[in-house]
């Protein structure tokens, strides 16, 4: 899972790089899977930098190297292994558990609400001056990109004449599981209703990218991004400054199998805590049983018949493979209360949230004189949102 690198890998090699810092040309990162999986997905490259050429079995594996090939290196760096000193050997260290939320103040550092972690916000500014840094046209590169965004809508030169006029919000695509069935239908809506407000929808789907700079453009380019809780939110700490991630939680009753950390509102979910104290704002919105695209022909009046339907599907039905309906009514009212909601004060984006069911997770928002600052406002625990549902 490429949320789960970013939190337990490159966090830790960010701070270790802030504490020690080398000229980046005289590093090579390597990553070792080992669960046996042998693929290196862009996104892995697009968060360590140019600096990754592969993974760890071009180092020890014959059939990754060219014959008689040879390279030294002045030291070896061995990360998240346990070392058996009799044998002189190196084993994966094995499973590291997402703290629970009775540890996940100590996990962040701080006590949340009062004192701030400044860990992913760090993390998030080193990544993009990195990209930056590296290529000294990104940023002309974001607007043209934003500009064949808009011109792929059929928009005249006269309306795309400056590209920041416009808000474009990106929709996350899954190719295999977790699939939002009705991506195109909300993209239409979207477009539909908001283009003359110039906003515009598109749908974001990383699986199709071949390269880091894809990646990279897609999201640089993007003022909102939203998507059902995964892995491809995690490239939402790529877009700019001041904007926003929605995630989407899946309805998870209580007779359902698996444990319910995935749809969490009264402290962020796994997903979420990339985004804690950064300069973006983050919601969630918890979904309900008409996002559930089976046992459609069963009544709702009857829950025990539904229940044992559902249960019936298997793991059709577990939330972490289950495809989803959204209600376009839920993409509307993100996009009218807030992204084209210029009031950014802290008790109004609060306000919002409250009246339309949206958990601010993390606001970056001000208050009155004040500078821009991150708040947190949680809602009332899953269990009790489940029985409402």
């Amino acid at each position: 899972m490429m949320g789960e690198f970013y939190v337990r890998s490159v966090l830790g090699l960010n701070e270790w790089m802030r504490k020690f810092p080398l000229q980046l040309s005289s590093l090579k990162f390597y990553i070792h899977f080992a669960t046996g999986r042998n693929q290196l997905f862009e996104g892995h490259r697009l968060f360590l930098g140019e600096n990754t050429t592969d993974n760890f079995s071009s180092l020890i594996i014959p059939q990754f190297r060219q014959p008689k090939s040879c390279q030294c290196y002045e030291k070896l760096v061995f990360c998240g292994y346990n070392r058996d000193e009799s044998s002189a050997t190196f084993t994966a260290a094995g499973d590291i558990g997402h703290p629970s939320s009775e540890t996940l103040n100590e996990y962040l550092g701080g006590d949340r609400g009062k004192e701030k972690n400044p860990a992913y916000q760090q993390l998030r500014q080193d990544l993009l001056a990195r990209h930056a840094m590296r290529d000294p046209m990104l940023n002309e590169k974001v607007r043209q990109h934003r500009h064949s965004i808009l011109q792929s809508k059929n928009m005249s030169k006269e309306e795309v004449i400056n590209v920041d006029d416009w808000k474009i919000v990106g929709l996350t695509k899954r190719l295999f599981r977790r699939k939002w069935l009705n991506i195109d239908e909300i993209i239409n809506h979207c477009d539909a209703t908001f283009a003359h407000l110039r906003v515009v929808c598109i749908t974001v789907n990383v699986e199709e990218t071949t390269t880091v700079e894809e990646q990279l453009l897609m999201h640089m380019s993007l003022d909102a991004l939203v998507g059902i809780h995964g892995s491809q939110l995690t490239n939402g700490i790529l877009l700019p400054k001041h904007s926003f991630i929605l995630e989407l939680l899946p309805w998870i009753p209580e007779y359902a199998s698996g444990d319910g950390w995935a749809a969490t509102t009264n402290f962020p979910t796994p997903m979420g805590t990339i985004f804690i104290d950064t300069d973006l704002n983050h919601l969630g919105y918890v979904l309900d049983r008409d996002s559930v695209p089976l046992c459609q022909n069963v009544s709702r009046a009857d829950a025990e018949q539904e229940k044992n339907c559902l249960i019936g599907e298997g793991d059709r039905f577990t939330w972490t493979n289950r495809d989803f309906i959204v209600d376009k009514t839920i993409i509307t009212q993100f996009i009218l209360m807030f992204l084209l909601n210029n009031n950014a004060r802290c008790d109004d984006m609060r306000r919002r949230a409250s009246e339309n069911d949206f958990v601010l997770y993390n606001s970056f928002c001000t208050q009155g004189n004040e500078l821009f600052h991150t708040e947190h406002h949680y809602r009332e625990t899953r269990r009790r949102q489940r029985r409402r549902r």
